[in-house]
């Protein structure tokens, strides 16, 4: 464990937090935390939908077989949509919404992801930006903060 200058030592948890520019209590700190909400292609071409608030470590499990139950089975080939949301509520709502909806309307508001609150009326109030540009590659490399 790393010592501190007076002597004292630094738990493993705070080091990873310090390190992750997080609090102990695992809030952001200075800012509010920021929620992702995402869409994957899978090998198979089927679709998985998820959310996190650390897309770069979330990705990291996915592509390494440690993700989700589906993706274990069901590997991603390809970052299909992302959606930057202001909370974990705007977050959970649109992920709800959009597994609710069919695979066609699914592929249409992959296509134009823009039109969220046109597609699922209910998100009208939430604050859900789409994420133009991203790949599943450059998130791994370079991460994503918004």
């Amino acid at each position: 464990m790393p010592l501190l200058t007076d002597g004292n030592t630094i738990s493993y948890h705070t080091e990873v937090a310090n390190a992750r520019n997080i609090g102990y209590d695992g809030g952001r700190k200075g800012a509010a935390p920021l929620y992702f909400v995402y869409v994957l292609v899978c090998r198979d071409g089927s679709l998985y939908t998820g959310m996190t608030n650390d897309l770069r470590r979330r990705m990291a499990l996915h592509t390494a077989g440690r993700g989700a139950k589906y993706t274990r089975a069901h590997p991603p080939a390809a970052l299909a949509g992302l959606w930057r949301c202001g909370g974990r509520t705007a977050a959970a709502r649109l992920e709800y919404a959009f597994k609710t909806l069919t695979r066609a309307q699914k592929l249409a508001l992959l296509a134009a992801p823009e039109q969220v609150r046109e597609a699922l009326p209910a998100l009208a109030g939430c604050d859900c930006v789409p994420v133009r540009d991203m790949t599943l590659e450059r998130l791994l490399e370079e991460g994503y903060s918004g």
